[in-house]
């Protein structure tokens, strides 16, 4: 059974080993720690019996935007629907809030995560050249909820 709540710093080892693990990006502990504490609705864990499977780290940009900064789920849980419902919980936090669109950004190779965001309602907007520090392009992909 999968159980979704939000971070605490107890978790943040196992963050940051899964960040690191899952993703391309290398990631410093003290980055999840401000956030957390600064959008601690918007830092969401997904947790099984033997641990963390993924999480979704996301912030208020402007007054009705907010922005997913990270998803990250263990690769041995995909296509289980873990990335999915993590997105929809942060959707439903947001937007109770008063939150209208979601943005974020994702590598433009990465077909897996850009299929996840379509299935949930994201539409690519345009791209940023040269996103990500080994040189690769990012979609922004936005979606209007509430």
């Amino acid at each position: 059974m999968i159980h979704f709540r939000n971070f605490e710093h107890e978790d943040l080892f196992d963050v940051v080993r899964l960040a690191n693990a899952s993703l391309q990006e290398s990631y410093d502990g003290g980055l999840f720690l401000q956030l957390g504490d600064l959008y601690p609705d918007g830092f969401i864990v997904a947790e099984g019996p033997n641990g963390i499977l993924g999480f979704l780290l996301g912030v208020v940009e402007r007054a009705y935007e907010a922005r997913i900064l990270i998803l990250a789920v263990d690769p041995r849980h995909r296509k289980l629907g873990v990335g999915s419902r993590l997105c929809r919980l942060f959707e439903e936090r947001f937007a109770r809030s008063g939150i209208r669109r979601i943005n974020l950004e994702v590598r433009v190779a990465n077909e897996p995560a850009i299929r996840l965001y379509e299935s949930l309602g994201f539409e690519r907007k345009r791209v940023i050249d040269r996103y990500y520090a080994d040189g690769e392009d990012a979609y922004v992909m936005s979606k209007i909820v509430g």
